[in-house]
């Protein structure tokens, strides 16, 4: 799939597609982020799918988990309205974030 004709109308939805990025370039699971936030690892594949809110909350524990701030999770809001993933918006940001462990 080409990344670049990806379109999202919803916000929690491009959010869900950063952290989904993110996840997959650090190897790690739904399971992982779900113990970062605190909730099931289905929980959490639904939040990456846009189908539950992100809260301010899980924006925190997100980036933490994943060694990145929370801007660098958040989606731009188009003129049309329609949100574009932040890995869309700003390619050039540090795709091999520092670990957190």
């Amino acid at each position: 799939m080409n990344m670049r004709s990806v379109r999202h109308t919803a916000a929690d939805e491009a959010i869900g597609v950063t952290v989904n990025h993110l996840l997959f370039t650090q190897r790690l699971t739904r399971r992982d982020l779900g113990n970062a936030l605190g909730v099931s690892g289905s929980i959490a594949g639904r939040k990456l799918r846009g189908e539950v809110g992100w809260s301010v909350e899980d924006l925190f524990r997100a980036a933490e988990r994943l060694g990145v701030s929370v801007g660098q999770l958040l989606p731009e809001r188009g003129v049309d309205g329609v949100y574009a993933p932040a890995l869309l918006v700003y390619p050039q940001r540090d795709s091999n974030p520092r670990p957190t462990d």
